[in-house]
């Protein structure tokens, strides 16, 4: 969605789709840390964590490896401590601010599809739907009750609960844009 909104792309580049993406950094760091959502991000942290002490292993990093199970408990902790000094934002409130999609989306020109999910367990709808209303008319947004990040069921389409599955009518919908 940051491609499709700020540009300039490759005029090959005809159509964009998005699955569930966080729109608002900010809301959704810390969405993710509530109860319900606690096991997805100790999930994404896992991962995370291990890349950073490979990584650590063939260049130095801001975080010593030491430290990272200590320093690095949500996913805020992460963006602070490895995302912001590696790319060199001064604070994580200027990371979110400068990266966040949600205020781009009236940008977007090429068509594009944003599939978002009511259910979503890593990406709460409530921090995506405050910037719907603003996003360009060159947007399709489909909002399904079922499914996101993790996957959504063989039966959900973008139309209906009775599609061919999301994969096959999104690979559809870009061919179509495709001329």
């Amino acid at each position: 969605l940051r491609h499709a909104a700020d540009g300039p792309w490759d005029p090959r580049l005809r159509a964009f789709a998005a699955l569930s993406p966080p729109i608002d950094l900010d809301r959704g760091t810390r969405a993710i840390q509530r109860v319900d959502r606690r096991p997805y991000q100790e999930f994404i942290l896992k991962s995370m964590r291990a890349q950073l002490v490979q990584v650590s292993k063939h260049r130095p990093l801001a975080i010593a490896p030491g430290e990272v199970e200590r320093r690095i408990r949500t996913i805020r902790d992460w963006d602070r401590e490895v995302i912001c000094p590696r790319f060199g934002f001064p604070s994580l409130e200027a990371f979110y601010e400068d990266e966040a999609v949600g205020p781009r989306l009236p940008n977007i020109r090429v068509p594009t599809l944003l599939v978002i999910a009511d259910r979503d367990p890593m990406i709460a709808i409530d921090t995506v739907v405050p910037w719907l209303d603003g996003a360009s008319e060159a947007m399709t947004i489909v909002r399904k009750r079922r499914g996101g990040h993790v996957a959504f069921p063989e039966d959900a389409g973008l139309t209906g609960e009775r599609g061919a599955g999301m994969e096959n009518e999104v690979m559809r919908w870009l061919s179509a844009r495709l001329g």
